[in-house]
């Protein structure tokens, strides 16, 4: 399997963008639903952000080479499924257990699915190298 470079660095930038974007637009219920109206960044979870969306890109390239769905519709169908199977889920029971409102959940599997689409329509627009 080869990595097309280039698609995954613009998936992975791509990715970040629509997160810094989402909070941007969601941030405020989100840190109320959280508890902490006041809440300041910490550039830690950026720096996780970013290679976080990385490997996802990466990852999200092996999907799309061993299913050979190398199209903006694969891509995007793909993030869909992925998505509902295994971010959704692990979001869910994970917020869910700590005790977090529908708003923090569907505000952050929300997020996940949209950078996962975004990512997964990149790569299957650019294909393999």
């Amino acid at each position: 399997m080869s990595v097309n470079i280039v698609s995954v660095v613009i998936a992975a930038v791509a990715g970040f963008l629509v997160g810094w974007g989402w909070y941007a637009l969601f941030g405020k219920i989100w840190q109320r639903g959280l508890g902490d109206p006041e809440m300041k960044p910490r550039p830690a979870p950026f720096i996780f952000a970013a290679i976080a969306n990385l490997l996802m890109a990466v990852i999200f390239s092996g999907v799309l080479f061993h299913t050979r769905m190398w199209t903006i519709r694969g891509g995007i169908i793909s993030a869909a499924l992925l998505w509902a199977g295994f971010v959704l889920t692990t979001v869910t029971v994970n917020q869910s257990f700590q005790g977090r409102p529908g708003s923090v959940i569907a505000i952050d599997a929300g997020h996940w699915l949209v950078v996962m689409m975004v990512i997964g329509g990149i790569l299957g627009a650019f294909g393999p190298t």
